[in-house]
């Protein structure tokens, strides 16, 4: 049996998922078969370049902890040479540094060579850090990359770490990749002050969706999970804590089509939103709660009246837009106001563009005042195009902001209610009744009509 899961509060409750033909029964790290080791082709999908053994999962935070923890562990197959690239991995983390991210990390390849397997592990010394995003106050963002070494058809290569997550952040899970899957699982346990819930999106069918179960108790017996000998052989959940489990076997690859809009809006995956936590933890023997609230960026909104009331209301959005005396030193302002509408419109949009430079930086926030961007010459696209609603409100114009997601993002969904999918901003101007025209100052090379 894969576990027993034994509760005290609601009865005997037993899950297993050891009767499904796909489920992995050697996962410890470093515990490669030689089946694993001798397949040379996917019987299911014989032009697979890769094949992934299993994807597994966790994320969690214990009562009384401060900070949420994600769990990985992969093992996968490289069965041709287009599926070698695989070899060369990213992982988006929050700082550079190995020991500032993560618990445990570690990878390796594995070959057979002459009847035995021989492993060749990952040189930390191999890991980079790149930065891609200075996200000012919220911190930043990093690809830390690496290559498996000695990566070649047949090889197998597994790759496990516990990652150390920002303060109330919850990870999603993609159960589908580009290459199939026998086996992904993903599980959450959080005390029940976590408030999350969670959004399934794709066309395959997952095996199991066991939610909100409030147990006093929990206890993972044989449980073939291999990240850390410290816990997970036996794994005890605290007391009122909230579990919820996923699985799902022989995903197919989610393959590119040119005929499709973006791949996202059909992969299989768990989306999961955070509204707030406690944290608690004791100093000097005295007990603290903290609150937590998901930035706006994460919030989930029960309505859009609740979203636009706390855009107007934060500092980087609505407050940005409400600066005033922005543009006492445009000495041309007074006969932009005397232009017919159109020309005014136009005339206001390559003022903007001359005047401020974008920086390359897309955001759907300003990351300082509109004053000082404005002295500085330079924004983000937030920034840029706050300027230019500031600038048509002027001269009398209806502008807005409007939030839009790249296409790789996927369609914008009306439920749940987040910002979370959108990347930048765009300015929306009303002209006449019912005609709206949309523009950026931040393109070089879209020109106004």
């Amino acid at each position: 049996m894969y576990y027993k899961v034994i509760n005290f509060s609601i009865g005997l409750l037993l899950i297993s998922f050891s009767a499904y033909s796909k489920f992995p029964d050697h996962t410890e790290f470093g515990n490669v078969s030689l089946n694993e080791m001798e397949m040379s082709v996917y019987q299911a999908d014989s032009n697979a370049s890769v094949l992934y053994f299993f994807e597994l999962g966790r994320s969690w935070r214990r009562i009384g902890e401060s900070r949420n923890l994600f769990q990985y562990h992969g093992r996968l197959k490289v069965l041709q040479n287009s599926g070698i690239e695989v070899a060369n991995v990213k992982i988006l983390v929050d700082s550079k540094g190995i020991s500032s991210n993560f618990l445990e990390f570690k990878a390796a390849t594995y070959n057979l060579i002459d009847g035995k397997v021989e492993t060749s592990a990952l040189d930390n010394k191999n890991i980079h850090f790149e930065l891609i995003a200075d996200l000012g106050r919220d911190g930043a963002i990093y690809n830390m990359t690496f290559a498996l070494p000695k990566v070649k058809v047949g090889s197998v290569i597994e790759i496990a770490y516990t990652q150390i997550l920002k303060p109330g952040e919850i990870r999603s899970w993609d159960f589908q990749r580009e290459h199939p899957v026998l086996w992904s699982e993903y599980e959450l346990s959080f005390p029940w002050d976590t408030k999350y819930f969670s959004v399934y999106q794709g066309l395959h069918t997952l095996l199991a969706k066991e939610e909100n179960l409030k147990i006093a108790y929990r206890k993972l017996i044989n449980a073939p999970r291999a990240y850390s000998k410290d816990f997970d052989r036996k794994f005890t959940l605290h007391l009122d804590s909230r579990y919820s489990h996923w699985a799902a076997e022989d995903i197919p690859a989610l393959k590119a089509d040119a005929f499709i809009g973006s791949e996202e809006d059909y992969l299989s995956r768990i989306n999961i939103y955070v509204n707030s936590t406690s944290v608690g933890y004791l100093v000097w023997n005295r007990s603290y709660n903290t609150r937590y609230k998901a930035p706006i960026r994460n919030k989930v909104f029960k309505d859009y009246e609740e979203l636009r009331t706390d855009l107007i209301l934060y500092d980087n959005f609505g407050k940005s837009l409400a600066e005033s005396d922005l543009f006492k030193d445009a000495s041309n302002i007074d006969a932009l106001a005397a232009d017919r509408e159109e020309s005014r419109l136009k005339t206001a949009f390559d003022f903007i563009k001359e005047k401020v430079k974008w920086n390359g930086e897309y955001n759907i926030f300003a990351e300082r005042s509109l004053h000082e961007t404005w002295k500085a010459k330079t924004g983000n696209s937030a920034e840029l195009n706050f300027l230019l609603i500031r600038l048509l409100k002027e001269l009398g114009f209806e502008s807005s902001a409007v939030f839009v997601a790249f296409r790789n993002s996927g369609r914008a969904k009306p439920q749940p209610i987040s910002l979370g999918m959108y990347r930048t901003i765009v300015t929306g101007v009303k002209l006449g009744e019912d005609n709206y025209i949309f523009l950026d100052p931040c393109q070089d090379y879209l020109p106004f009509d």
